[in-house]
């Protein structure tokens, strides 16, 4: 190096003389290091909580919404609603309510034919869509003339989460035909 204290192209420039003046340069390097140790911790974290969100193993978080029912058929009655899982995986086991003798889980094969199923399984993280011309609740033995306007409650037992109670909302079966299946 030349007697110029300012480095010159092609000159080595170490911070040998810094720990001297209070440790500038090793300290930003610790300042450094610190932060980018926080950040991928931090960030880790994020990734650790996201990637076991909904995981098999992980307590079920259900919540029920948009429970609707048509009006009254004969003595039966369809039930639709979402439900959705924030956790681990569920299946709903049995449905019951006060204006109904019985209620079964309907499911749709392929053909469009209807069929009765033993519960629902609720996947870990997913949103499970019970609609008009899909899975269903059948209530039947319904003795109660239910109008549009009305609300009955609905309780559904599942394997993990337990029994959740619900408000149905009874609409014009014309709404349900115009939300079609999803």
């Amino acid at each position: 190096m030349s007697g110029s204290a300012e480095p010159h192209d092609g000159d080595v420039v170490t911070d040998e003389g810094a720990g001297r003046a209070g440790g500038a340069g090793r300290g930003s390097r610790i300042a450094v290091g610190l932060a980018v140790t926080v950040v991928a911790l931090v960030a880790g974290a994020g990734l650790w909580t996201f990637a076991s969100a909904g995981s098999e193993d992980d307590p079920p978080g259900l919540a029920v919404t948009g429970a609707r029912s048509g009006e009254r058929v004969g003595t039966t009655l369809a039930v639709y609603l979402d439900v959705t899982n924030d956790g681990g995986a569920d299946r709903l086991l049995r449905a019951t309510s006060p204006v109904a003798d019985r209620a079964l889980v309907h499911g749709t094969d392929v053909a469009g034919g209807m069929r009765t199923s033993e519960g629902l399984e609720v996947p870990a993280g997913a949103t499970v869509l019970l609609s008009p011309g899909g899975d269903h609740l059948m209530l039947e033995g319904v003795g109660e003339r239910l109008e549009p306007g009305d609300v009955f409650p609905l309780d559904l037992e599942f394997e993990r989460t337990g029994t959740l109670q619900v408000e149905v909302r009874v609409v014009p079966l014309e709404s349900l035909v115009e939300e079609g299946p999803s």
